[in-house]
């Protein structure tokens, strides 16, 4: 939505200084004493290799053991997510992605939810556009079935999703999502990472109070706080 620039060495740098401060604070998660950084789509970033080098050694100059960095990707390219210590595929293209595209599926997934925009798009013209609907019992089956790409990927759970006051008919929407369906979501996510070392234990959740895109865990009229509830019955329960 808003043009994302990356000027060079310089700019680079300034970031860095910028975030050392809250690097260097005990709060934040450090996986072997190294601060968590993300980069939301690196197929974006020019020199992803040299930008990730320049940090790492700055990180190394400030005192740090370095800087674990993570890459947000949906589309998997190698050369692109080489440099990255983990990697996270993100909602709703996570889903979408995995998707069974044959005629069948899409036959039954528009039936069941009386989806037939295809059907009136090719009778009136492109101009007839409504946002893509999905059932959020089959986002979440689907992708407790994924098969991971890479052994660096961590897990990212989607407690719900309708993008649509940002994207209008370009969005998209998990129909009928609730609480208990994104328990099982997030526990089998839990499960995956359970074998793992105390700081390489991470979930990513999309998102916490992304309001806009229909996507938190956040309290309101419709759920009270079951989502947050969710959330205790896996981590603590």
């Amino acid at each position: 939505m808003i043009e994302q620039t990356y000027p060079g060495f310089d700019d680079f740098k300034s970031h860095f200084d910028l975030l050392l401060p809250a690097f260097r604070d005990r709060r934040y998660l450090k996986v072997d004493g190294k601060p968590i950084f993300g980069v939301y789509d690196p197929r974006d970033l020019p020199d992803t290799p040299e930008f990730v080098a320049l940090w790492r050694r700055l990180a190394e100059d400030a005192g740090l053991p370095g800087v674990h960095f993570f890459g947000m990707s949906n589309t998997y390219d190698a050369d692109v997510l080489a440099p990255f210590d983990m990697l996270m595929e993100f909602g709703p293209g996570d889903f979408i992605n995995r998707a069974r595209r044959d005629l069948g599926s899409v036959i039954r997934r528009r039936l069941r939810l009386r989806d037939f925009t295809a059907t009136f798009a090719r009778r009136l013209g492109p101009w007839f556009t409504r946002p893509l609907r999905f059932a959020y019992d089959e986002v979440v089956e689907t992708l407790t079935k994924a098969v991971w790409r890479d052994a660096r990927d961590v897990p990212c759970v989607t407690p719900n999703w309708d993008n649509t006051p940002r994207a209008g008919n370009r969005g998209a929407v998990f129909e009928n999502c609730t609480p208990e369906l994104f328990e099982r979501h997030l526990r089998h996510a839990v499960d995956l990472v359970a074998s793992q070392p105390a700081q390489r234990r991470i979930v990513f959740l999309k998102a916490w109070n992304e309001w806009a895109e229909g996507n938190y865990v956040e309290p309101d009229r419709e759920s009270g706080h079951r989502y947050l509830d969710a959330i205790r019955n896996v981590i603590v329960g």
